[in-house]
């Protein structure tokens, strides 16, 4: 039976108030009459020294699928991953030092050998190993060092501390601006049209 019945569609909800101040602009209410009886007047907060909230509530509608307080960040196994690589770095900081010499000579002979392209290098064979698509989409070659830190995942977290570094916040006569990558935001401000 599941399979003949047609999909369930969602319905899209339509409210007759979608900004949630039909109520306020009711000045016939009881609570308000009351309010206004005992000295309160409308655009003052509620509390002794007036500070309450004066806007009305507005009410935010979760649209996607994602779980309540999601933060929409998942750089926090990277910073895991730099403070292990920190700690192994610090082992074997002594090791390295007695065997920098010996090394040397082994490590430079190992990067001319990868530096040739795995395209190049299955060209020139013979037998044809890999085909095109195969050894374009395997060459590590061709990558500059921004996208390999993005595949390995390393780094991630200095390039945004260097974005936010990069921010410039300035205040003008219009309102706040903020300079993200060469990209004015107007923070506020006021439009006049005359």
């Amino acid at each position: 039976m599941s399979m003949l019945a047609e999909p369930r569609r969602k319905t899209q909800q339509c409210f007759i108030n979608p900004r949630g101040d039909a109520w306020a602009k009711d000045e016939n209410k009881f609570g308000q009459k009351l309010m206004e009886k005992f000295g309160w007047s409308k655009g003052k907060g509620l509390g002794r020294e007036e500070q309450g909230m004066t806007d009305c509530i507005k009410v935010l509608t979760k649209d996607n699928k994602k779980g309540i307080g999601y933060k929409g960040s998942d750089d926090e196994w990277i910073k895991h991953y730099e403070g292990f690589e920190s700690v192994l770095a610090n082992l074997n900081s002594d090791n390295s030092k007695e065997n920098s010499c010996s090394n040397s000579a082994a490590n430079s002979d190992d990067e001319k050998k990868n530096a040739s392209s795995l395209e190049k290098r299955s060209k020139g064979s013979r037998a044809r190993v890999h085909y095109h698509k195969f050894t374009r989409g395997k060459d590590v070659s061709r990558y500059n060092s921004d996208d390999i830190a993005c595949i390995i995942g390393s780094k991630r977290s200095k390039q945004l501390a260097d974005i936010e570094a990069t921010q410039i916040k300035e205040e003008d006569e219009v309102g706040q601006q903020v300079k993200l990558n060469g990209v004015t935001t107007v923070k506020g401000g006021t439009v006049q049209v005359s």
